[in-house]
C-alpha cells in the first residue's frame, strides 16, 4: 500500500489546482471527513469548517446516509485515528477532502426485533434479498503451515465491504452525486470589468491614467481555502498586465509603471523610455489580489504614465491556483 498512498501524494502535490476530494472507503455508511485527532472547531479554520459542514449536511440529503462528520468526534466517538488520508488532504494539502464510507454491510433492519441489527439480521437479509450469496458455509481445508483449518463466513470484498453487484448501482449512484455536486460548487472566474480612467496631466505631453482590473467569483467555494493559504500550496491569486511595445506611434514611446502600494504589487516602479535600444517587445508588471470569496469580486489598480504617445494597447490576464486562469482580455490606454 505504501507505493500506492506515494503515487497519489505525488500526483497531488504537482497538481496543486485540486480543490476537492474523496478517497472513497467501505462500510458505515457515512460521510467521513477531517480532523481525526481533535475536535473540528479545536484546530480547523472556522470558515474552512463551515464548508465541511455545508457538505455533511448535502451529502446526506443526496445520498440518504444518517451519519456525517469529522472522524475524531462522529466516526471514533472521541477517540483519535492516526495516519487517515482526509488529515493530509485538509492540513496539509489545504482542500475539502472526504474520505466516505460508502456500504451499510447489508444492516438494513431489525429482523428479530431484539432492539439491535446484529450479524443474524444481516444474515436474514442475504438469504431473502441476495439469494445467500454474501455468505460461504464453513468447509474444513489443510493448509501448509497451520494444519487443519475451515474456510468461510462472510464475503469479504462483495458483501462485508461493498455491496453485492445487484446492489451497487444504487450504492454508487448516490455516492457519484455527491461528489459532482461538491465538483459543482468550484469556482468560476470570469472577468468583472477593466476600466481605463485618465487621472492626471502634465505640462511636458504626459498623462497618468488609472487601469483598474477586477475578476468575479460566479462558484460557490473560494478561489483558496484558508489552510491551503497558511501551507502555502497555492500561490496567491494574481492579475498580469501586459504591454506590446513594438506599435511605437512617435520616435520615443515611452511609459512607466508607478507603483501602487495599496494595490499589493510586488514589482519596484520601472520605465520604458524607448524599446529602441533594446530587443525588449513586450513589457510585463503582476499585482497580487486577495483570494475571491464565492459569488465575489476582487481586483487592483495600476497607474500608468504614459510620455510623448497617443495611445498604449495592453493585455490582461488572471491566475489562481484554483480559482483557474483567464488571459488575455484586451485594452487600450489613450
Amino acid at each position: 500500500s505504501e507505493v500506492e498512498t506515494r503515487a497519489v501524494i505525488t500526483f497531488l502535490l504537482s497538481h496543486p489546482n485540486i480543490y476537492v476530494v474523496n478517497s472513497m472507503d467501505t462500510s458505515v455508511p457515512m460521510h467521513l471527513r477531517p480532523p481525526s485527532t481533535s475536535a473540528s472547531e479545536e484546530r480547523m479554520y472556522p470558515e474552512d469548517l463551515s464548508w465541511y459542514k455545508h457538505f455533511d449536511e448535502l451529502g446526506k440529503k443526496i445520498t440518504g446516509y444518517e451519519r456525517a462528520g469529522d472522524v475524531y468526534n462522529d466516526y471514533g466517538s472521541g477517540n483519535p485515528l492516526f495516519g487517515h488520508g482526509p488529515d493530509f488532504g485538509y492540513w496539509y494539502y489545504g482542500a475539502i477532502w472526504y474520505g466516505d464510507e460508502i456500504w451499510n454491510n447489508a444492516r438494513f433492519r431489525d429482523y428479530n426485533n431484539d432492539g439491535d441489527t446484529t450479524q443474524i439480521d444481516v444474515l436474514i437479509w442475504d438469504e431473502e434479498e441476495n439469494e445467500g450469496a454474501g455468505f460461504k458455509e464453513w468447509k474444513p481445508a489443510k493448509h501448509p503451515v497451520y494444519g487443519d483449518i475451515e474456510t468461510g463466513g462472510f464475503d469479504l470484498k462483495f458483501f462485508s465491504q461493498n455491496p453485492p453487484a445487484r446492489y451497487l448501482e444504487e450504492w454508487i449512484r448516490n455516492q457519484a452525486l455527491f461528489n459532482l455536486e461538491m465538483i459543482k460548487h468550484l469556482p468560476e472566474v470570469d472577468w468583472e470589468k477593466i476600466e481605463v480612467k485618465k487621472i492626471k496631466s502634465y505640462k511636458t505631453d504626459s498623462a497618468d491614467y488609472k487601469l483598474t482590473v477586477s475578476i468575479r467569483n460566479n462558484g460557490r467555494l473560494p478561489t483558496a481555502l484558508r489552510q491551503a493559504q497558511l501551507v502555502k500550496i497555492v500561490r496567491e491569486d494574481r492579475i498580469e498586465i501586459e504591454f506590446d511595445t513594438t506599435d511605437a506611434v512617435s520616435e520615443k514611446p515611452g511609459f512607466r509603471i508607478i507603483e501602487d502600494k495599496k494595490a499589493g504589487r510586488q514589482n519596484k516602479e520601472r520605465d520604458r523610455e524607448s524599446n529602441a535600444d533594446d530587443n525588449l517587445k513586450e513589457f510585463k508588471v503582476s499585482g497580487t489580489i486577495p483570494f475571491i470569496q464565492g459569488g465575489g469580486i476582487s481586483g487592483t489598480e495600476f497607474v500608468i504614465r504614459l510620455y510623448d504617445r497617443q495611445e498604449l494597447k495592453g493585455r490582461a490576464s488572471f491566475y489562481s491556483t484554483r480559482g483557474g486562469i483567464l488571459k488575455d482580455r484586451e485594452f487600450v490606454i489613450r
